[in-house]
């Protein structure tokens, strides 16, 4: 059994880019071709000034989501504020109550 062995391309040989080679490999001519790429690139413009408009949009809610956070951190403060002044008033009137069961007003 004996292999056959092929010399090397040289420079020059092989496929020649053509008008033919488009329409040997994809079945379209040379004319149809270049209005798929343009196609093709107006459809790359479109989704780059999608993705343009996407990335702003994701900006403005990521900061808007900040402010959020913030607004709800001071309102859990504000919550923890009266929490702790109406435990405190809720100890003045209990301490009032119990002066006032001291004193025992008949």
């Amino acid at each position: 059994m004996s292999l056959k062995v092929t010399p090397p391309l040289r420079k020059g040989r092989g496929f020649k880019r053509n008008d033919n080679f488009l329409s040997l490999f994809f079945g379209i001519n040379k004319e149809a071709s270049v209005e798929a790429l343009k196609t093709f690139e107006e459809k790359i413009a479109v989704a780059v000034e999608k993705v343009k408009i996407l990335k702003k949009e994701k900006n403005s809610l990521e900061k808007r989501v900040e402010e959020l956070q913030d607004a709800l951190r001071l309102k859990d403060m504000e919550i923890e504020r009266l929490t702790l002044e109406k435990s405190a008033v809720k100890n003045q009137i209990e301490n009032l109550l119990n002066e006032l069961e001291s004193i025992d007003i008949k």
